[in-house]
């Protein structure tokens, strides 16, 4: 796809930018791994909050400026993995039903205190995991060829980052007892799913979490992703879901985004040419 586009480089995984000591006659310069560098006018940085909140003290020269660090930190990522089941056989869905909702008997996401570590794996009298109450719903994305079905599950809570290290054959069995706890009492035989993917993204070092969240008031919220987006001296440009004001946390945020920073950019460039 990108054989006729010789400036899209992938592959490239950048490991600083140093910003110009002057904003009206030096460029931008970007490092990358494997010892290349890139010369620009000006740079957009899209890589996650996640991934800004580790990695900000180091990947900047000179260091960004206090408001725009605290304006980074005054952020949190949220943690969940989405969660894709398929069978072999869809009889066993309830008829005419898009979802299935989860009904536990105590409701673990909701409460103040988090999940211990020593006890995620703990198994109730049915054989199911502790970390599966964080589980409220699993909806039907589709058919699959052959009669099978596609389901979709959430989960959040402090458990992610260890029950996506698990093993596929372990999660098949937990997802197939947590199911059929729900669906046997409907006398529905749940099978064991024959494929589970799932997201992992707090383990991932290129996204170090899901998607950011914030913990202050909205109107707070808004100013510090404000601030997150504002550029730096006018070289260093911020994109992504969490600068977005109205739709952070979703991919058409992340889009809005960027497209409204590569606006702002093309407008100063023609002004500046003018």
């Amino acid at each position: 796809m990108t054989r006729n586009l010789p400036w899209i480089l992938l592959g490239k995984r950048v490991t600083k930018v140093i910003l110009p000591d002057s904003e009206l006659t030096e460029k931008v310069e970007v490092l990358c791994d494997d010892g290349s560098r890139h010369i620009a006018d000006k740079v957009i940085c899209t890589v996650p909050l996640g991934v800004l909140k580790k990695h900000q003290e180091t990947f900047f020269k000179p260091p960004l400026p206090p408001e725009k660090i605290a304006a980074i930190q005054s952020l949190e990522m949220m943690n969940f993995n989405l969660i894709y089941l398929e069978f072999d056989r869809d009889d066993w869905w309830p008829k005419d039903e898009i979802a299935v909702i989860l009904i536990h008997e105590k409701y673990e996401i909701f409460e103040n205190e988090s999940i211990p570590v020593d006890s995620v794996f703990h198994e109730d009298e049915y054989g199911i995991p502790k970390w599966t109450k964080d589980i409220l719903f699993f909806y039907q994305v589709g058919t699959v060829v052959g009669g099978g079905l596609l389901v979709q599950g959430f989960i959040p809570g402090e458990s992610v980052a260890l029950v996506a290290k698990m093993g596929t054959e372990y999660l098949k069995e937990s997802f197939r007892k947590l199911l059929g706890k729900h669906l046997d009492k409907a006398k529905l035989r749940v099978p064991t799913p024959v494929t589970v993917v799932m997201s992992n993204w707090i383990n991932d070092d290129t996204t170090l979490g899901s998607v950011s969240a914030s913990t202050e008031s909205f109107g707070k919220t808004t100013e510090n992703r404000k601030a997150l987006k504002r550029p730096v001296c006018n070289k260093l440009y911020f994109a992504g879901e969490a600068m977005h004001e109205k739709f952070s946390g979703t991919v058409h945020g992340a889009y809005y985004s960027g497209v409204d920073t590569a606006l702002d950019i093309i407008g100063i460039m023609k002004h500046s040419n003018s």
